[in-house]
């Protein structure tokens, strides 16, 4: 019978005499706990024998100790980790806001109200090009004093 756990040791055990009957520890990949919790679930769902039961029988079926189970069941909770600049704006350098603002008042000079959504098209071309989204163009024009009408 194939067992994904077999595959998800790593080479990371813990090496000791067979002699001694010590265990050698075992470290579960993410796809192997997925696995371990979606059986746990099943057996959750299908008796009602109790968590101390279910957590048993799951680690019969898997051979996996029944305290690997409790940890992994205990730490699904934990949301995943996110990335400490989630939904940080791009920064625009110094040049970059004397570029822009030079494109508003050249806008002003052809007698074209500046709008997000117009600005965001002329600084993006190939001739300016600073990539960069309407939000972050936004957020820097506004630090910088200007006001925009948002539609017209």
């Amino acid at each position: 019978m194939w067992r994904p756990f077999a595959e998800c040791v790593s080479d990371r055990d813990v090496h000791s005499d067979d002699e001694s009957g010590a265990r050698k520890r075992k470290y579960l990949s993410q796809d192997a706990k997925q696995i371990l919790l979606n059986i746990y679930n099943t057996l959750m769902e299908e008796n009602n024998e109790g968590q101390t039961k279910n957590i048993q029988r799951t680690s019969q079926l898997t051979k996996v100790p029944i305290g690997t189970i409790y940890k992994t069941i205990k730490n699904n909770a934990e949301p995943r980790k996110q990335r400490s600049d989630k939904g940080a704006p791009r920064k625009i350098k110094e040049y970059e806001i004397d570029i822009i603002r030079q494109q508003v008042y050249c806008m002003y000079r052809e007698n074209v109200v500046p709008t997000i959504e117009s600005l965001h098209k002329k600084v993006n071309d190939e001739t300016i090009d600073i990539q960069c989204s309407k939000t972050t163009l936004w957020r820097t024009l506004k630090k910088a004093g200007f006001k925009f009408c948002t539609s017209l």
